[in-house]
Parts: structure tokens; sequence; C-alpha cells
């Protein structure tokens, strides 16, 4: 179902109201439906302070912002579920969200269309004495009333009826494109956290994409939360949906099964294979994979900025001799791509790089879907990445690709692999690709199983208290970092020793270990302690740990520990600086909501309502004694991590405690 409260007719045929549409695909015979609906929301949304400080803000008739442009509109050309396809054109920023019920309950499809017409007439009716009332309530009060109202009703008929419900077979998302252009859509389950993330191309025309319904439910884990649909680098595009459901097939229907597998297949997520039958490396490589911050310049880009960072003149010339050569090259960086991007177009080196990956997600992924935009085997990979972390990331979950290390420089061509024959051919090979590719970039594709690998790494974080040998460590990481740093307050020494000899604050610093040896401290985090309420003032982060879960880790185990004392939420105080987009994301996704905003500055809540959970994909080596409810990780013999699941009543997590 979807949200039809306020549409505006005009404008959608001011936008190009009726289309001429070739004739659908047809669809799979579907016996029941999801009970979910689908609303107009913000992707940065902070209401209602944001109607008066947001540059985009597009008042609606009820004073409400319009991210869609004509809101959703019913198209009788269009038949799906419903007797009609819902039309919308997306503004940046605008995304669709349903609630995600702790059990979903599929609905007969006749009975669903019966329930989505009654809801749409009474939605209508509401709609219509709104108007009629605007005089004394402009903002339309009853609208959002009724919206309140229908979320509890579909929330209470999802319980009654998920007890005798079927189980989906399938996510099904079919639309209609009236775009001459490609782009992609960005589809995100979140409950406490991100549980799954992909990225579904959108050509001009017809297109329909399905999804494993088991897996989707599976990593939800039973939890309630919120599924997202956004358009990916904030294109302002035009959508028809005929599906946007989770779908139960009929008997003697065909197999939905091989639908899905393919979609998985164009996705390229990765099957580890079994001990003694992993692939192997092509005889030569046919495209080299080039990390950025520390390999193609020195210095992080992200911290110190673009001129902060030294290119390597020395691998500068390698890339064009690689394209002599006819070796293809790309670019797979853990990095913001508006940071980065320029950088590379200022060195000169743009039209080497095909299909450019610089995004925060998995760098194994990255490559297989460049792979598929290129059409060449995994195997004629090379990647070259200073981070032994990452190097063993692509080795473990792609085993025929090379990882190389650039402090090898040019001896890296003394192996075989690169030694390619060059003709009159190779020489413009690439230039062919690029023709094609226009540096189209490819963008990030998260899937749960990242955190498999992280958990194989046995990461320890370790929680303290900062000691003296401590404080020049935490002060450059205060004065240094840009991207994972919450206020942008720059620390001098004496301000960092009067923070710290505060009775009024709880001070941090994180050190990271894992298989690859010790990271160092690469955190601090100072929390004031002096009103009703835990506040988190200050947290940096070195992004050489970034996205590897060392923040919500962190913070869930301060929110539990916070829990456990009796406190009901945890705040913090946010200052938004062009650069702190990646904290900003982290927050988010940690369930961090905006309470107040006001220019830059932020004050965000995490609500212990639902219970503090902490991720469990690595060991917490803590001193500071923190009981917490969830799923445990106890330390093996060994030292290493080892999975298991405590009751409630047995306390929660158990860390390891330092000596």
């Amino acid at each position: 179902m979807f949200q039809l409260t306020w549409q505006d007719a005009t404008e959608w045929k001011r936008q190009g109201g009726t289309l001429t549409v070739a004739d659908a695909p047809s669809d799979p015979l579907v016996s029941h439906a999801g009970l979910l609906c689908w609303e107009e929301h913000c992707v940065e949304c902070s209401m209602p302070q944001c109607y008066s400080t947001c540059s985009l803000y597009v008042p609606r008739s009820d004073r409400k912002c319009s991210r869609l442009v004509y809101g959703i509109l019913p198209n009788r050309q269009f038949s799906g579920l419903f007797g009609f396809g819902a039309d919308m054109r997306f503004r940046r920023w605008a995304k669709l969200e349903t609630a995600w019920p702790a059990r979903l309950a599929m609905v007969k499809k006749s009975s669903l269309r019966i329930q989505s017409t009654l809801l749409d007439g009474c939605e209508q009716i509401v709609s219509g004495l709104a108007k009629l009332i605007k005089r004394w309530s402009p903002s339309r009060k009853l609208n959002g009333a009724y919206t309140v109202a229908r979320r509890l009703l579909l929330s209470t008929e999802s319980d009654l009826l998920c007890k005798r419900s079927a189980a989906p077979h399938a996510f099904f998302l079919k639309c209609f494109s009236p775009e001459s252009f490609s782009f992609r859509v960005q589809l995100e389950l979140v409950t406490d956290v991100p549980v799954f993330r992909t990225s579904l191309p959108i050509e001009p025309g017809w297109n329909q994409h399905f999804l494993n319904a088991e897996e989707l439910i599976g990593l939800a884990g039973g939890k309630p939360g919120r599924l997202r649909l956004s358009i990916e680098n904030d294109k302002e595009v035009r959508l028809i949906f005929t599906w946007l459901d989770f779908v139960c097939l009929q008997e003697g229907a065909a197999s939905i099964s091989q639908l899905i597998r393919s979609e998985k297949t164009d996705r390229a997520t990765p099957d580890l294979p079994a001990a003694g039958t992993r692939p192997k490396p092509a005889e030569k490589i046919k495209c080299v994979a080039w990390d950025l911050d520390n390999t193609l310049w020195q210095g992080v880009i992200g911290d110190a900025g673009p001129a902060g960072v030294v290119p390597s003149e020395q691998l500068i010339r390698m890339i064009r001799q690689l394209d002599e050569r006819g070796i293809l090259q790309t670019i797979v960086s853990k990095n913001n791509y508006d940071v980065a991007w320029p950088k590379v177009e200022q060195l000169g080196l743009a039209d080497f790089f095909l299909f450019p990956a610089i995004h925060w997600g998995p760098k194994s992924q990255s490559v297989q879907q460049i792979a598929s935009e290129l059409n060449i085997g995994v195997d004629s990979f090379a990647v070259i990445d200073d981070s032994p972390f990452e190097r063993h990331e692509i080795s473990n979950l792609l085993p025929q690709v090379r990882v190389f290390d650039p402090a090898d420089g040019v001896a890296l061509f003394e192996d075989p692999a690169f030694q390619v024959p060059i003709s009159p051919e190779s020489r413009t090979r690439r230039l062919k690709y690029l023709a094609e590719a226009k540096r189209k970039r490819v963008h990030q594709s998260w899937r749960g199983d990242y955190d498999q690998f992280l958990k194989s790494c046995h990461m320890v974080l370790k929680i303290r208290q900062p000691d003296s040998a401590d404080h020049a460590r935490c002060v450059e990481l205060l004065q240094r970092s840009n991207q994972f740093n919450l206020s942008g307050r720059r620390y001098s020494e004496q301000d960092f020793q009067q923070l710290m000899a505060s009775a009024a604050h709880e001070c941090f610093c994180l050190d990271v270990a894992d298989d690859f040896g010790g990271y160092g401290v690469v955190g601090f985090a100072a929390f004031e302690r002096s009103g009703l309420t835990p506040t988190l003032v200050d947290f940096v982060l070195s992004c050489r740990v970034a996205q590897k879960m060392v923040e919500a880790t962190f913070l869930k185990w301060y929110a539990a520990r916070q829990q456990d004392h009796g406190y009901p939420r945890l705040l913090a105080r946010l200052t938004v600086t062009p650069r702190n987009a990646p904290l900003r994301e982290v927050l988010q996704q940690t369930g961090f909501n905006v309470l107040e905003a006001e220019h830059d500055q932020q004050l965000l809540e995490l609500s212990f309502d639902s219970g503090v959970t902490v991720p469990d994909v690595m060991q917490i080596d803590s001193g500071i004694s923190c009981a917490q409810r969830g799923t445990s990780r106890t330390a093996g013999s060994d030292g290493s991590p080892s999975g298991t699941v405590l009751p409630p009543s047995e306390n929660g997590l158990q860390e390891r405690t330092a000596a």
C-alpha cells in the first residue's frame, strides 16, 4: 500500500502526466502480499526544525516538506498489486519508507486490494475534511492523525494475522521509468542498526527485481524497524511502481527461486568455496584496482584535506605504464567520493580509472561490481592497497584476486602476470571502455556477510580511561580527525588536560587490534555527566578502523552501561561539518535520532526503550564493569572470541576484564 494523503494532480500534469508506455512484462502469479504501507520521507529528515533551516525545504499545502514533487499519485495507466501504479517524482533527498514489523503478515491478494480500497477511500475523506478546515488548521493535523492511526491499525492487524500467515517467497520490485537514462535505487533494511543494503539498477522502461525474502527476514532477526528506498546520487527522477511488496506465489506458478538466484548473481554476492576448491587467479592481469590513502598518495585526504596529501610520483608513472600495456585500471577506496575524486582529477588521472568505487562499503564487493561493469572475470583483477586488513578481506572472499602492497613499488612489474604483450590495440583499449563508462562510479552495496568476515578477523576493542601516556595521541586525534569527529572542536594540550581533570566528564580512549596486529589508540570519547542524562560531547575515530563496527560497538557498549545504571537514554551534541558525514551516518545507523536542530548544531537521542543490543563482531576488553543485555561474545581459552547466547537472567554480554 501507499500513502495517498497528499497529491497534486496539477503539478503531475505539468511534470509529464500521461505517458506512452510499452506493454509491461507479465507479473508472477501471486497469492499473498505483505501488509506494508510506503510513505514519503526525507533521507536527512530532522523535522520540524529542518522546515526553517533546510535550504531544500519545499512547503506543501499542508506545510510539510514535499520531497516527492506531486506526492504519491495513483496512475490508472498502470496496474500491479492494485488497480493503479504509484506515480512519483523524487526530489533530492527523497525516500520511501515503510514500517518493518517484528513479524511480517501476508494477506491474500484479493483481500489486500479490498483493504487498500477502503483505506484509500478513508484517506480521501480525511484529506477532503482537512482542506475544509484549512482556514482554522493550516498544517492539517487531521492528515497526520490519520497517518498515525493507519500505522497503528496495520501494526495491530499484522500482529493478529502473523500467527497464521504464510512465509513470503520474495520481495518483488516492479516499476516503469520514463527517464531516458539509467540510474540506481538503494534498498535498505534497518532495525537497531542497518542489516541489509543493496543497489538495484533501473533502466529506461520496465524494470523488475526479486530479492530473497527469507534472507531479509533472517537478517532482521525478529526486530521491528524500517525498510527504505531512495535514489542513489540524489538524482531527481520519476518512477511508477506497480509492485513494491513481499509476495507468496500460487501453487503451480513458475518457481521464483531461479529468479532470485539470477538476481543474486547479478549483484555478485560471493559464496566462499569449499576447502581445496578455492579458485585461482587468471594467468594475466586485465585490471588493476588502486587504493588512494597511503597508496596513490601519502596521507588521509579526509583528515588532511586535498592539499595535505603527497602524491606518489612513482606510482603515478606506473599507472601510465600499465595503461600503455592495455591493462585497465580503477579505484577501490574507502573514502568520501566528493573529497577524493576531485584530487584524482587534479592529478590528471581521472580518465585512467573506469567505474571508480569510492565509498565505505566492503572492497571485495566493489571489485565484483566493477568486474561486472567491465564484463571481465574477477580472477583477472589485481588490487594494490597499503592495508593488510583490506588485502585480507579481498583474499578471504575473493581468493582468485591478486593483492599487492604498494611498498613493493616498481618491483610489482616483475610479476609475470603484469607481462602482457603491447600492441596498437592495447594502447587504445582503455579509451574504448572509457567511451562507454564515462567515469561512471560504483556505489556501495552492503550485505550482512561482511559482519561474518569481521568476526573471522578476531578483532579486540580495548576500552579504557586515558592515562598520561595516551594524552598526546588523544590530542592528535582531536586536532586532526575530520570525517569521524563529533564536535569539530580542536583541543590544545592545555584544553585536553582541563577536560581530563573535570569531575563532570567521563573520558575513554579506544585501542583496536586484530589478526593483523595492533592499530594503537584510534579513538577518544568524552561524556558529560553533570546533567540528568549522560551526553556525548566529543567523539573522534581514526578512519583506519572506520566502518569496522568499532563506532557502533563502543557506543552501544556505553549505552548498555548507562541502561544498567537506570538511565532511559543517551544524548549526543553534534556539530554538522562539511566533512563529518560518515560519522553522522554511523550515528543514524546506531539509532540516534535528532531531538533539536539549530543551524549546524544538533542534539541527538538514543532511546533505550527497546533495550540495547551490543554488536557481537568483536571482543570487548575493558577494565570497566558493564553488564549488557543481548548477544554475548566471550573469550575462548586461547583468548579468541567465541559466540555465546545468554538469557537475560544471566546478565547478557560478558566481557574479558583487563588484568
